[in-house]
């Protein structure tokens, strides 16, 4: 059996990120207008960017670490 891994990326905290780590996908939230939070929800990763989904990739093993 291959696990499969999924990426959800919206601009809405609870209906796209939050829901998606639900959901058992990577949550990541758009905050392009850079919310003024304490932190970023346990298991959702933040971004500004569309860009930056390149570097989550990129650091995948970090980043499941780190959604866990």
């Amino acid at each position: 059996m291959q696990i499969q891994e999924s990426l959800f990326v919206g601009d809405n905290l609870e209906l796209d990120a939050i829901a998606a780590k639900k959901a058992g996908m990577v949550g990541i939230w758009l905050d392009r207008y850079r919310v003024k939070l304490e932190d970023t929800p346990r298991g959702v990763e933040r971004i500004s960017r569309l860009t930056e989904i390149s570097e989550i990739l990129a650091d995948c093993d970090h980043v499941k670490e780190k959604l866990k």
